[in-house]
């Protein structure tokens, strides 16, 4: 029986903002021959991105700026915009991407709560709410790729 590998990608919410750059394999960590063996990164894209590529990819919303490297795993046309995932490059990253990723979230449910309800709130409110209903199943927005 094959031992089948699971990666899980925690998916980016797609209206808090997110930028990828690609960068040359010299500028990736030294750790650029490992990767996460749990965690990575899906978010939509407006443009390709080749697989096998490393890319530096920031958060502006947390500050400072958060920034991380990785390679681009898949990326595929879905609509008007590309579906992309990226393997991070340790688990520190990994554990990293989890914490910011809560934040966006956060930030996500505030922004959702203004549009869909008209109640505006801080971010400490949206928090406090946002841990309240939805932290333990977190990471509920996600996708699982494996391979045989």
């Amino acid at each position: 029986m094959r031992k089948t590998d699971c990666q899980i990608f925690l998916r980016h919410p797609s209206d808090v903002p997110i930028n990828v750059n690609a960068i040359s394999p010299s500028m990736a960590p030294d750790s650029h021959r490992m990767h996460a063996k749990n965690i990575g990164l899906a978010f939509k894209n407006s443009s390709f991105l080749r697989c096998g590529i490393f890319v530096k990819i920031t958060i502006p919303i947390v500050q400072p700026c958060f920034e991380l490297c990785g390679y681009i795993s898949r990326c595929s046309k879905r609509g008007h915009a590309y579906e992309v995932r990226v393997l991070l490059m340790s688990d520190m990253d990994a554990m990293r991407v989890r914490m910011v990723e809560q934040i966006c979230y956060i930030e996500h449910y505030r922004r959702s709560e203004a549009e869909n309800t008209g109640r505006v709130i801080s971010g400490n409110e949206a928090a406090l709410e946002w841990i309240r209903k939805y932290a333990s199943s977190f990471p509920g927005q996600m996708t699982t790729a494996c391979s045989h």
